[in-house]
């Protein structure tokens, strides 16, 4: 393994050398075992250790989106590469195009494999037998494990999120608020459209017939002028269940708010994460009855919403999914003395322990940012926007993690993406421009490789 490791090393300062970093994407093709090598063991503290944190992509605008773990232990990143040339194995399916499936050895070191399909994958989830179910321009298309043919597909409008249930019923969400149910065959189960302006991810109950939704609306009332966040759970058919949030009246919490990203926990656990435009939202209020305070877990400075300049910031709830009971929930943001920043949310995941997995992108000063550091390289100097990564202990009462990638100066990186399974975390995330970079360690490619790239980084979960 030692030998195989020089050998990717030797690999890309070839491509550094002869100055192509920028000109051509060369993916390097796998020769170990899709698990890939062990990661270095997860401790608490200010330094994280990471398997890789690397650049993938091409030379045109390249966009990830999405990840997961395969059956086999591989790792899956879903998203946009128009460039690619891979030189392992590659796959065309429906038709082809720049929407990609690529698939890494677990430790994120080397490529498997890449499978085109349609223009645009937003979003994909293994199901429980190791299947991936994909959504995008093309619909929603359920691929076999090692993402190499098509199990059925599903033509639809645009998808952008995708969810599996225990029993691997399929739901997806489309780009006009419609919900779509399938079976693991592919056959109908139901479908139905909100009618909200704003509808943002899509899960699965844990016990069948159930979706849970997320977004925003105005407030039916006009007596708030922002948004008003909701969490709902319909049959398969869109019969209303329960809802949390989603008040008729506001009571004067009119900060502006909507529902982000929603995940059943493999605890069987419901998780919410939502965003919202300063301290008096109605996060704060029991979701089920506004007229009842709602309370929340907050230790520090980082769980308090208090202070001036406080913009974007982020929630994140437990509750009971088929009651819509609230269990547990916080604020979370960053800061510098009493000025508060932005933390906004791009990926959920929940492990069966009950870790929170939640990345995004922050700007201004996440806790202790100063003294830490990615496989023993300090963070660089703060940047607006970046990576933000953060894993939250199952009682709220403390966060096991909160780390960013920054390296170098002008980099401008949001997270799209976090996933935990087979005792490992990835996540995957996109810088907009070509100035600056993130940290890397063990990298496919160690540099931005034109307009904007995607980032990938792999770490042992808790």
């Amino acid at each position: 393994m030692a030998k195989l490791k020089a050998l990717a090393k030797v690999t890309l300062l070839g491509l550094g050398l002869s100055g192509c970093l920028k000109s051509k994407e060369v993916l390097i093709a796998d020769k170990s075992a899709s698990e890939g090598i062990a990661c270095p063991p997860f401790t608490l503290g200010t330094s994280l250790e990471v398997c890789t944190a690397t650049y993938l992509g091409g030379a045109g605008g390249d966009r990830l989106s999405a990840s997961g773990f395969g059956s086999d232990g591989a790792l899956l990143v879903g998203g946009v590469i128009p460039s690619a040339e891979p030189t392992g194995k590659v796959v065309q399916l429906l038709s082809g195009g720049p929407g990609v499936v690529v698939r890494l050895s677990g430790d994120g070191r080397h490529v498997l494999s890449t499978t085109h399909l349609g223009q645009s994958v937003n979003d994909l989830v293994v199901a429980p037998s190791g299947r991936i179910a994909v959504a995008g321009d093309f619909g929603v298309v359920l691929l076999d494990r090692k993402a190499e043919s098509v199990v059925w597909h599903a033509p639809r409008a645009n998808m952008l999120r995708v969810a599996v249930g225990f029993a691997e019923d399929v739901a997806a969400l489309d780009d006009t608020g419609g919900v779509h149910v399938f079976d693991q065959e592919g056959a109908v189960r139901g479908n139905f459209t909100l009618a909200d302006p704003v509808v943002n991810d899509v899960a699965v109950g844990p016990s069948g017939d159930q979706v849970f939704v997320v977004g925003g609306h105005p407030d039916p009332n006009g007596e708030c002028p922002g948004s008003v966040p909701f969490l709902r759970s319909y049959s398969y058919g869109g019969a209303l269940q329960w809802k949390a949030y989603d008040f008729s009246a506001q009571l004067g919490n009119c900060a502006s708010s909507r529902g982000v990203r929603v995940v059943v926990g493999r605890n069987n656990k419901l998780y919410y994460a939502g965003e919202q435009q300063g301290g008096n939202s109605a996060h704060l209020r029991n979701p089920l009855d506004v007229n009842q305070e709602a309370i929340l877990t907050s230790y520090d400075d980082y769980t308090a919403g208090y202070g001036k300049a406080i913009l974007d910031y982020s929630f994140i709830a437990r509750f009971e999914p088929s009651t819509g009971l609230f269990e547990a929930g916080q604020v979370v943001l960053p800061r510098n003395a009493q000025i508060g920043g932005s933390l906004l949310v791009g990926g959920l995941d929940v492990d069966a322990m009950g870790n929170i997995y939640v990345a995004g992108q922050s700007s201004c000063c996440i806790s202790g940012r100063d003294g830490l550091s990615i496989a023993g390289a300090a963070v660089g100097a703060f940047q607006v926007p970046e990576i933000s990564a953060l894993v939250i202990a199952p009682d709220f009462a403390s966060r096991k993690l909160w780390t960013t990638f920054t390296g170098t100066s002008g980099s401008e990186m949001f997270a799209a993406s976090i996933t935990e399974a087979n005792g490992r975390v990835a996540m995957v995330a996109n810088q907009s421009n070509e100035l600056g970079q993130a940290l890397v360690f063990e990298s496919l490619h160690p540099a931005p490789l034109g307009q904007s790239d995607g980032f990938v980084g792999v770490w042992s979960a808790q």
